[in-house]
């Protein structure tokens, strides 16, 4: 059984890499990760970590966790599908927002004027800056709206990009840039030290990135990033996360 679905797991990850690559904007979001560990096991366990996020500026960052699944007996933290961080997003009570961004980035390449100059661009659910308390230089950050099938393609920028690359300008605001072919609206800037993930300097919404991924349950690349509502403990939002993944639609033997 275990061999046969091993198989179905390459042969899934091979067409999601396939269509993918007919989608220049993937690039900036993620690289994929095989569900083998994931999909072998029954039993799942919701693996909490609040120390990162607590060293960063964020609004009340003691709230915030990264909740990531876990093999039976394993201790090793492993990335989740599209389809389960919809899952926490929507059945677990305990948190007041639950977000998602890929677990690893690969950098983008700025393909419009004369240099191709690289760009540490990752894509994140366009709830990502309500749910960790951040605010925008100017102009705003990713919304639900941009984060679903068909938005127009936007993007917001990092403090260091838009100093290096647009001059500090505040006339950046709807301009549209070009990332591995793919053309973005500029619709803000972010302040001076945000970055999250770590190393990252513009963000694009993730799921029209991904389209041939969102309903793909055995194709494991984001971490889960979730604020826990005032008077919960983080040991109950675990629980809550555990109980959800558990009862997902990741692919069992």
């Amino acid at each position: 059984m275990e061999r046969r679905f091993a198989r179905q797991l390459r042969h899934d990850a091979a067409v999601a890499i396939s269509q993918l690559r007919r989608r220049p904007g993937f690039a900036v979001v993620a690289t994929l990760t095989l569900a083998l560990g994931v999909a072998v096991t029954t039993a799942v366990f919701a693996v909490v970590d609040t120390v990162i996020l607590r060293t960063l500026p964020f609004m009340e960052s003691e709230r915030l966790m990264l909740v990531r699944r876990a093999q039976t007996g394993g201790k090793t933290p492993v990335e989740t599908s599209y389809p389960e961080y919809r899952d926490v997003r929507d059945g677990a009570s305990t948190f007041s927002g639950v977000a998602a961004v890929p677990s690893t980035m690969q950098p983008a390449v700025r393909t419009d004027g004369g240099a191709k100059e690289p760009v540490a661009a990752v894509g994140a659910s366009g709830n990502l800056f309500d749910v960790l308390g951040a605010r925008p230089l100017f102009g705003r950050t990713l919304t639900p709206d941009d984060d679903r099938r068909g938005a127009e393609p936007v993007i917001v920028l990092g403090y260091g990009m838009w100093e290096r690359q647009f001059g500090g300008q505040q006339s950046v605001l709807g301009q549209r840039i070009e990332l591995n072919d793919t053309r973005y609206t500029v619709v803000g800037v972010m302040p001076r030290g945000f970055e999250y993930p770590r190393g990252s300097e513009a963000w694009i919404a993730l799921a029209p990135a991904i389209d041939s991924l969102v309903d793909n349950p055995r194709i494991a690349f984001l971490n889960i990033v979730g604020r826990v509502r005032a008077g919960v403990s983080i040991e109950a939002a675990r629980q809550d996360a555990e109980r959800v993944l558990a009862r997902s639609v990741a692919p069992s033997t």
